[in-house]
């Protein structure tokens, strides 16, 4: 997990260089040309207007094209960012919303996809509704929650009003409904689904065709769904027909294997396609295991949540193939059980060479070595060398979260313990790598506390479990290690960003505020004063925020009317209006009206003068006797 969040990048660099006026233009978007004027020196402006939809669509293609950059995380904080709230501006809401969601899916963040279509606001036009309700049955598929995908599937085949969905979405809908009868084991359903859909859609097109294909082969209709397939060439219908010319005898098995290998290596373009392709290569293979098939098979495995129906591999059967591998090779060797020396040497001795017998060797170990601590480093040796694997994450996952070797008591050993909250972070789990984080306060070999602290603050803040999270800041804000590099005071105001991005701006201000009692340099103090303001702001004390924003804007020099301070100020002026205080406001831009020359920074300051001022005449008025 890298040190800083997206969103607190983008927060605390838009802060120091581009933001003015109060609207926050991500980095990367000051350096994108603005279209036809539409944000007229960073000010936004009537979405309604054709260049501000312009601008939209550029910032849109932006954003676009760093997930193509494989930078998702900062395409989701310039969309935080940029996205307007929907009762300001629902057209744009919408257009954002979508990229969001688009977004979320290539990552495979389906709790945060969940969270955000659950909370969709009130007033959302009727056919996006149904088309979030759509994504929320794929995410609930993908997380493997497969009973809720059908109810969800089943109300919005029922329930979506006919203008909000065409014929297509439907026999979609149709179609995704027979595949979740499937994940589900349940084929009579699936068959009667399927009756269904051909007597309303045909069965004449490839995507029929496939659907029957499996139905057929959950079903012991292998040589029905050979025929059907026939010579289609697509990657689904590849898998299937090989699939259903193995079980039904109607392709040799060795045929089998060689097509299914040659296949996996060449088709680069679906991750799930490329494990089934070396699933069905494992179920083509008769015999004992060997290097080659358990090679198969690190490579077929996948977590359950994503495992075609069709596959074999589970993280059992890879457990049991490196055992019966090693097994063999040691009886080749000579290797006695408890001579766990012997058998550690001819696992490292493998590693470079041949590291799925140097794993089957370590398999062996884990399970037989005669000390708790030689199969717990057993454990470590083999997950560490699964780090270079091209299948790492999923191996991981599915060898220690969903093997019945660690139920009904059996701890997974802490090194593994790292690297499985590794992975649940970067696959965005983090209420699951907050609960695993949770049992393991002791940093990693090598790593210092305070860093492991801040890690442990960061997940817990984000995976469910604020209060825990608080603790631990608080803990280090009072303790002597928080701020003895600016590097590691960095990191841990950026977790403090988190919170507030949760609305814990409660404890957000409390957090800066030890900080501020402990910090000396000048240009320091000001971002925490202006950070402080904002949560201030949030929780309902204009007056605080006011004199904070003052504070953040006076901090290195008392008449400064740099970039920084004037945004300060402006944000002043709104608090001090917001607080009943109009006549300050107005005074505070009457000050930043003398240090601004360019004329529509002008122009949108003198509006807001003019509405302060009589504001504060007509206060003047009501007040008097």
């Amino acid at each position: 997990m890298s040190a800083a969040s997206p969103v607190s990048i983008v927060k605390r660099h838009a802060a120091r260089h581009g933001v003015f006026f109060g609207l926050l233009l991500p980095a990367v978007l000051l350096l994108s040309p603005v279209v036809d004027g539409a944000e007229e020196a960073g000010v936004q402006v009537s979405h309604g207007a054709p260049a501000a939809a312009d601008a939209v669509a550029a910032a849109l293609v932006e954003v676009e094209r760093l997930a193509q950059a494989g930078a998702n995380g900062l395409a989701l904080a310039l969309t935080d960012a940029r996205q307007p709230a929907f009762a300001d501006n629902p057209v744009d809401w919408l257009r954002w919303e979508r990229r969001r969601i688009r977004l979320l899916t290539e990552a495979r963040r389906w709790q945060a996809l969940l969270e955000r279509i659950d909370g969709a606001p009130d007033g959302v036009p009727e056919a996006f509704r149904v088309w979030l309700q759509e994504q929320r049955v794929l995410a609930l598929r993908a997380l493997g929650r497969r009973d809720e995908a059908v109810d969800a599937l089943r109300r919005l085949l029922w329930q979506a009003p006919a203008g909000a969905a065409d014929a297509l979405a439907r026999q979609r809908w149709r179609a995704l409904l027979i595949r979740l009868y499937l994940d589900l084991g349940e084929v009579r359903d699936a068959r009667m689904a399927l009756q269904r859909y051909h007597q309303d859609y045909g069965d004449g097109g490839a995507d029929s065709r496939r659907l029957a294909a499996e139905v057929l082969l959950r079903a012991d209709g292998a040589a029905e769904a050979f025929e059907l397939i026939g010579e289609a060439t697509d990657s689904e219908s590849a898998a299937l027909r090989l699939l259903a010319g193995l079980r039904s005898g109607r392709l040799p098995a060795r045929e089998v294997a060689r097509s299914a290998r040659r296949l996996a290596i060449h088709d680069k373009a679906d991750p799930a396609m490329v494990s089934l392709y070396w699933d069905i290569l494992v179920q083509a293979h008769a015999g004992e295991p060997d290097e080659a098939l358990v090679d198969a098979m690190e490579r077929a495995l996948v977590p359950r949540a994503r495992r075609s129906p069709f596959a074999r591999v589970d993280g059992d059967r890879l457990w049991q193939a490196w055992l019966d591998l090693g097994r063999r090779l040691g009886n080749s060797q000579q290797l006695l059980m408890g001579e766990d020396d012997r058998w550690y040497f001819a696992a490292t001795e493998a590693l470079d060479r041949h590291p799925v017998r140097a794993r089957a060797f370590f398999a062996v170990l884990a399970e037989t070595a005669s000390e708790p601590r030689r199969r717990a480093l057993a454990h470590d040796y083999l997950t560490a060398s699964l780090e270079g694997h091209p299948n790492a994450g999923n191996l991981l996952l599915a060898l220690y979260l969903e093997s019945d070797r660690f139920d009904h008591g059996r701890a997974v050993p802490a090194s593994v313990d790292y690297r499985i909250v590794d992975r649940l972070i970067a696959r965005g789990r983090l209420r699951e790598a907050a609960s695993r984080l949770a049992r393991i306060p002791e940093p990693p070999p090598g790593a210092a506390l305070v860093d492991w602290q801040l890690r442990r603050a960061r997940v817990f803040i984000l995976g469910g479990r604020q209060q825990d999270g608080v603790t631990l800041l608080r803990g280090l804000v009072e303790g002597p290690a928080a701020l003895d590099d600016a590097d590691r005071r960095d990191r841990l105001v950026q977790v403090i960003f988190d919170l507030q991005q949760l609305r814990a701006d409660a404890s957000a201000v409390a957090l800066l505020r030890g900080l501020l009692a402990r910090e000396t340099e000048a240009t320091r103090r000001r971002e925490l004063l202006f950070w402080m303001a904002e949560s201030e702001q949030r929780l309902g004390n204009p007056r605080e925020a006011a004199r904070l924003y003052l504070e953040s804007a006076m901090a290195l020099d008392p008449h400064a009317l740099d970039p920084w301070s004037q945004t300060a100020r402006y944000h002043a002026a709104r608090a001090l209006a917001e607080a009943g205080l109009p006549g300050d406001a107005a005074g505070v831009l009457e000050i930043l009206l003398r240090a601004t020359r360019d004329p529509g920074r002008r122009r949108v300051l003198m509006q807001e003068l003019q509405r302060y001022r009589q504001q504060a005449r007509l206060a003047a008025t009501e007040a008097a006797p």
